[in-house]
């Protein structure tokens, strides 16, 4: 555990953990849009789809027996 929590320290005090750090923010940043952006997209999709099978259905007329 000592060796873990030194590793750790020394990560935290270099500058090249802040880069990484940054890093690692930006792509869970991007991650994050990604997600909404793409929940929005299939919300759209299935909307979009569901208003035209309404006007699909509607044009049915049942035949005669």
């Amino acid at each position: 555990m000592t060796l873990m929590y030194s590793v750790l320290r020394r990560f935290i005090a270099d500058e090249d953990g802040q880069e990484l750090m940054e890093y690692v923010f930006l792509c869970a940043f991007i991650a994050l849009v990604g997600i909404v952006v793409w929940q929005n997209i299939v919300t759209a999709i299935g909307n979009s789809y569901t208003h035209e099978n309404t006007q699909v259905e509607g044009l049915w007329a049942s035949p005669d027996p």
